[in-house]
């Protein structure tokens, strides 16, 4: 079994002139299909941020960790969805309890946490605390 790894889905196109073709969820099974893989570990395009929404709502709309999520989940035997957390959200300490987005997160088919793009070291306690979390 071939699996990427890193797969994302969105527009992110900036303008109208913009020659990107956004990578709907058609298009990610057509290419794992001609590029011969077997499945894909979806992440969210952007990380969240602590100011984000609940669940930790990714910048481009249409591609929160709740709609990749939920989406990836109607093609279970090819597409393994991630969410994304930011290790700064709620009350942004060291302890912070991520249980209730966690367990969300699982009960809708999310199989890790991905991408975490909070600029913070890996070693910050607020990173160590959500990865222990997660591990959990």
């Amino acid at each position: 079994m071939i699996i990427d790894v890193h797969a994302h889905v969105g527009d992110w196109r900036r303008t109208k002139d913009d020659s990107r073709v956004p990578m709907t969820w058609d298009l990610l099974l057509w290419r794992l299909d001609d590029e011969g893989l077997d499945r894909a570990v979806v992440l969210p395009a952007f990380g969240a941020s602590p100011e984000g929404a609940l669940y930790g709502l990714c910048v481009t709309p249409g591609n929160s960790t709740a709609d990749l999520v939920l989406g990836a989940a109607r093609y279970p035997d090819r597409l393994i969805p991630f969410g994304c957390l930011d290790p700064r959200w709620g009350p942004n300490r060291p302890d912070t309890d991520f249980s209730e987005v966690l367990d969300w997160l699982i009960e809708q088919g999310a199989r890790g946490v991905g991408e975490i793009m909070a600029k913070l070291p890996f070693d910050d306690p607020r990173v160590v605390n959500l990865f222990r979390q997660a591990g959990e």
